[in-house]
């Protein structure tokens, strides 16, 4: 499970575009999905266990997806709740039960057999600091997708980085 780890270095690295930014699309074939970005933004691929970074420029926002196999039968409730346990007690899904599952149309275009979320407010160093973790499952391969950034940044970045981690699609 070091994978989990890696989310929670989304946190430290977030510290201190506009959607009409042209749009990319990064495919990993190895890890077998896609991912849809502003140009403009940072990309780092297969780095430290994290298939792909993308950052602004500013370093004020972040979406990262790691890929893990996992066994059968293993839902996307257990994989979130296990990233929860291994970050710590700063992780607390706010989102309500209700909420935490995504919806068929979702999961059809993301071309995901199942998936769940959570959203975090943290403290870093004395800054606010969101996050949104989304957990995809196809078959026995789960993506975990973690949009972060600043809360400063919130008008600016939230938005074009929730689009950019509702892209992702797994490749069959």
């Amino acid at each position: 499970m070091k994978k989990m780890f890696l989310i929670a270095g989304a946190i430290a690295t977030v510290g201190g575009l506009v959607f009409a930014d042209a749009m990319r699309t990064h495919t990993d074939r190895k890890a077998k999905f896609t991912i849809q970005h502003p140009g403009s933004w940072k990309k780092t691929v297969n780095q430290g266990g994290t298939n792909v970074t993308l950052a602004t420029k500013d370093n004020l926002a972040m979406v990262q997806v790691i890929r893990a196999d996992v066994e059968a039968g293993t839902t996307t409730d257990a994989f979130l709740k296990e990233v929860e346990k291994q970050i710590g007690e700063t992780h607390v899904n706010q989102l309500p039960e209700d909420k935490r599952h995504a919806p068929a149309d979702d999961l059809a275009n993301m071309n995901a057999d199942e998936g769940s979320a959570g959203y975090y407010d943290l403290d870093h160093e004395g800054q606010k600091i969101h996050q949104f973790i989304m957990v995809l499952r196809k078959a026995e391969v789960v993506y975990a997708v973690t949009v972060t950034f600043a809360d400063l940044a919130t008008d600016k970045y939230k938005d074009v980085a929730i689009k950019i981690a509702d892209s992702v699609k797994i490749l069959n």
